[in-house]
């Protein structure tokens, strides 16, 4: 029982060793609204949060229209890589 305990301590703390560094480049947050809006605010806000705690920059990017389905569009067909939000 030791063995197995010490074999998943061992596994849980090397989990950090391998974990890359996030973000190593901009991030674009897509706010399907206009800006000047409640949500924009809000997603301005974040962005400048999270800048802040990350110490890289978070970019709000309006994509209006449709609804809302175009900026929806862009977010679904962003490249999944983790930089578009």
């Amino acid at each position: 029982m030791k063995k197995v305990l010490f074999v998943f301590l061992v596994l849980a703390l090397s989990i950090g060793i391998f974990a890359a560094k996030y973000p190593t480049k901009p991030v674009t947050i897509i706010c399907p609204w206009g800006a000047g809006g409640g949500t924009d605010r809000l997603a301005r806000f974040l962005a400048d949060q999270l800048s802040k705690e990350l110490g890289k920059p978070f970019v709000v990017v309006n994509r209006t229209g449709g609804g809302g389905a175009v900026g929806h569009a862009a977010g679904a067909y962003a490249k999944p890589d983790g930089y578009t939000l």
